[in-house]
């Protein structure tokens, strides 16, 4: 998303570890190692959790510019990595080259606003989101080592701006993480909230049930 003088990218990648027999990927070099344009230097990394909980990682730099790494045990089946990061966006264009060493089976890249111009080798337009303001592009069967060259130019949104087209509230682009965390975060409470209340009305009920009048105490 183009925001003022800033492009602010968010990538999700699914890691498969389909290793048999099942075991966790651990490596002292790095287990996921990804790349993005040289001129980034601070990315945020995290893990989805348990409840889609995100687990912050330490990014380490890799051996060349841009080449960065985490030491997460990588588990059997798909795990989850959210990388985040701020590049400049003050002449209204810029270029991102970022990628991983693994095949990528499918990726998907979304924009905001959609009236930005997007050039790309590797994505193919894959339709508009006219609510949300969001253009979308894909890619498939990309071979291991693959960089995923976007170049976006155009007019950014200012902070605040961004109606809905059926008049809702204002755009704003949060990790999926954070998103999808919301529904699982309250029922979890609720269920916390609840298991409290039982304990309590446990302790509680033989008081109050000894200090009800007896038959004998309401007749007279």
């Amino acid at each position: 998303g183009a925001e003022g003088r800033k492009l602010l990218v968010q990538e999700e990648y699914t890691l498969l570890n389909s290793s048999q027999p099942p075991r966790t990927y651990i490596n002292t070099e790095g287990t996921f190692r990804f790349r993005l344009s040289p001129d980034i230097k601070e990315p945020t990394v995290a893990v989805r959790g348990l409840m889609n909980m995100p687990l912050p990682q330490m990014a380490e730099p890799g051996k060349t510019a841009g080449e960065f790494l985490i030491r997460y045990p990588i588990k059997p089946g798909p795990t989850v990595i959210l990388v985040a990061y701020e590049a400049d966006y003050a002449s209204a264009e810029a270029v991102l080259r970022d990628g991983v060493g693994y095949p990528i089976e499918r990726a998907s890249l979304h924009v905001f606003p959609s009236t930005l111009t997007v050039e790309s080798e590797v994505f193919r337009p894959a339709g508009v989101d006219p609510i949300n303001a969001i253009r979308k592009f894909e890619a498939a069967n990309l071979a291991a080592g693959s960089t995923l060259p976007v170049r976006i130019r155009g007019e950014a949104g200012s902070p605040g701006e961004g109606e809905t087209a059926e008049g809702g509230g204002e755009i704003r682009i949060v990790p999926g993480a954070m998103a999808r965390l919301a529904v699982p975060l309250l029922a979890c409470l609720s269920l916390v909230l609840l298991w409290a209340l039982g304990v309590r009305v446990a302790k509680d009920w033989p008081r109050r049930k000894g200090a009800q009048p007896s038959e004998g105490d309401q007749k007279n």
